[in-house]
């Protein structure tokens, strides 16, 4: 099994964009919050169609999000380090 060392930023990773439910889940907000801060233009969204669930949030457009609520030039979602070497325990009982 060949393991990727990933160096995009945490989001685009997994997706390029998400519904305002998924942007909530991710960001440990309410559904409400993400449609304020849209509304607000704190956060930049498109909507695809006419129904309210056709609209979409890029993932670099959250995490920027994310780090100006946090007051912070780093990233938001910190991407967990992977030990692949199978280093750093000791199994020894």
């Amino acid at each position: 099994m060949k393991v990727r060392n990933e160096t995009a930023p945490p989001l685009l990773s997994a997706r390029l964009a998400y519904t305002i439910l998924e942007s909530a889940e991710l960001a440990a907000v309410s559904a409400s919050t993400i449609r304020r801060a849209i509304e607000s233009n704190e956060l930049k969204a498109a909507r695809l169609g006419s129904a309210s669930s056709a609209i979409r949030i890029r993932a670099v457009d959250l995490d920027r999000w994310l780090m100006q609520r946090a007051g912070s030039s780093e990233p938001a979602v910190v991407p967990a380090q992977l030990d692949v070497t199978g280093g750093g325990q000791n199994d020894a009982r």
